[in-house]
């Protein structure tokens, strides 16, 4: 029994009730009979700070995650320099907040588990990995502080509903749309993604230059570089109560369009390079079938 009402349990292993440090297995956290998460296994390194709470975690390793109240499992967990309160957020389980908690060289890494796909019902998604590094942050002189450099790099896996419901019976107006899916060879398909943003405040504004690149396995690969700015305020408006769990919703995005476009922002450079695998072709020659033209001219008719 620990304190704020949360029980744990484990089989073997050791664990630290002040620090939290610990190195178990089957590990089982509970409060008020309800359980919260679960774990195979796990490993914690932390630094505990003089308010008797807050824990530097140097090293967490979680294998098998299961969080009874976010629904979420992942295969593994690793993170690296993340403050946490030890009762609001490890033992609760509120893995959604990490990116705001953490600190200078963190990094932030989940393996194997599943995630929507915002405004499609059609497709599943497994990602391989999605990993969160170099992370670089820098503290205002009001104690107000945001990440100014961060990368996002991931490997998933994208597999139509087809592949999942091959026997069940498909409404009339889904057909069409799945014979599409169909003739593009958009059944299943792998994307890999590499993605860094850096901010520079300067004179009011602030200024994200992104750079990075997206390879749908097969299809096609896509380069881009992105320079904007946009006015402090607005910026200090995107960035209130984001974490994890909002940047999977079209809420963040939302979000951001509005503010962006409300406020006094700029376009600098955009940079979009593409390279071709087929998928280009084949979009050709379906509308070259479906429209009754030679391949030339629906190529000239796009």
């Amino acid at each position: 029994m620990l304190d704020e009402g949360y029980e744990v349990s484990f089989d073997i292993g050791k664990f630290d009730t002040e620090t939290f440090n610990m190195q178990i297995t089957n590990f089982e956290v509970f409060k008020n009979d309800k359980r919260y998460w679960n774990a195979d296994a796990i490993l914690l390194d932390t630094i505990l700070l003089p308010d008797g709470r807050t824990l530097i975690v140097k090293n967490l390793k979680t294998d098998s995650f299961v969080s009874s109240v976010n629904k979420l499992k992942l295969g593994s967990i690793i993170f690296r320099n993340v403050t946490l309160d030890k009762y609001d957020h490890l033992l609760a389980g509120e893995i959604g907040s990490l990116v705001d908690h953490a600190i200078n060289n963190a990094y932030l890494g989940m393996f194997d588990f599943e995630a929507p796909i915002n405004g499609s019902a059609e497709y599943f998604t497994l990602f391989q990995s999605i990993e969160l590094t170099p992370v670089r942050r820098t503290t205002m002189p009001s104690g107000s502080s945001y990440l100014n450099r961060i990368g996002m790099r991931g490997v998933t896996t994208i597999t139509h509903h087809l592949l999942y419901h091959q026997n069940k019976v498909q409404q009339s107006d889904k057909i069409a749309a799945d014979e599409l899916v169909g003739q593009l060879s958009l059944q299943n398909f792998d994307v890999a993604f590499d993605i860094e943003n850096v901010l520079i405040e300067d004179s009011g504004v602030m200024r994200s230059e992104l750079s990075g690149h997206i390879d749908i396995k097969n299809h096609f690969s896509v380069d881009i570089e992105f320079d904007a700015e946009v006015s402090l305020p607005a910026f200090w408006v995107v960035l209130h109560n984001k974490d994890l769990n909002t940047i999977f919703t079209r809420e963040f995005g939302d979000t951001f369009t509005r503010s962006f476009f409300q406020s006094d922002a700029a376009l600098s450079r955009l940079s979009l390079g593409i390279r071709d695998y087929g998928t280009f072709d084949r979009l050709l020659n379906l509308h070259a079938e479906q429209s009754g033209q030679s391949v030339s001219a629906a190529t000239e008719d796009i």
